[in-house]
């Protein structure tokens, strides 16, 4: 399975500037592609084009989405299989830990049991105790969130990850470690993977069998 975007050009009306213009890229299973430049250079408008977020009124937009060679460009945000990770842990507050986990794997997962047995083992992966399950997400550490925002990810069965400058507000040291976390768990997966970056870390930390196609932005119009 792979995601392509096809001939994508991107252009603002207010200003008739072109931040893409046929732009072209296949994101493979089994490896993480990476998107690398500064802000400004348009990666969040690319993971907004497959995420088909991009506002009409806003951009011209140009281009096609295929997912394992059939065409995504139509369907709503929920239902293209996109897990998608931020630079902050998206949790909801009001609910706790289990509840968060439970909350987008219910829609695969309609045996209660079953839920439960793939939480347990969930936590187990990420090296969080059972008992944190009920524990609200402002009680948790900032890393402790992290992995429970990863987890809660990887439990909704994403086709694709789409990864938005993930690392850049952890502390260096615990950074590199996130990293190697956050990489083998999709990885054990075996599925595509997007990073969006402007930290040159974020791509060098990607095992290099896994490395897939490494793309560089700039403020100009970027083609491929």
């Amino acid at each position: 399975m792979s995601l392509q975007v096809n001939n994508f050009s991107l252009s603002i009306k207010s200003s008739n500037r072109t931040l893409f213009k046929n732009f072209n890229v296949e994101i493979k299973k089994g490896q993480i592609t990476a998107l690398m430049g500064a802000s400004g250079s348009g990666k969040s408008s690319l993971l907004n084009f497959i995420l088909g977020t991009l506002p009409q009124e806003i951009f011209n937009i140009e281009g096609t989405l295929s997912l394992a060679g059939a065409s995504i460009d139509t369907l709503p945000i929920e239902k293209r299989g996109m897990g998608i990770l931020f630079q902050d842990p998206l949790l909801f507050p009001h609910m706790n830990v289990e509840e968060n986990l439970a909350f987008g794997l219910a829609e695969h997962i309609k045996n209660h049991k079953k839920r439960e047995t793939y939480i347990t083992n969930g936590l187990a992966e990420i090296h969080l105790p059972p008992a944190i399950r009920t524990r609200l997400p402002h009680t948790l550490s900032g890393g402790e969130q992290a992995r429970v925002s990863v987890l809660r990810t990887l439990l909704s069965f994403p086709k694709v990850i789409l990864l938005d400058e993930p690392f850049s507000k952890l502390d260096r040291p615990l950074c590199q470690a996130f990293r190697e976390f956050v990489y083998g768990s999709i990885l054990s997966r075996d599925i595509p993977a997007l990073i969006v970056t402007h930290d040159k870390a974020d791509v060098l930390a990607i095992p290099k069998h896994a490395r897939g196609k490494v793309i560089t932005l700039s403020s100009s119009t970027t083609s491929s």
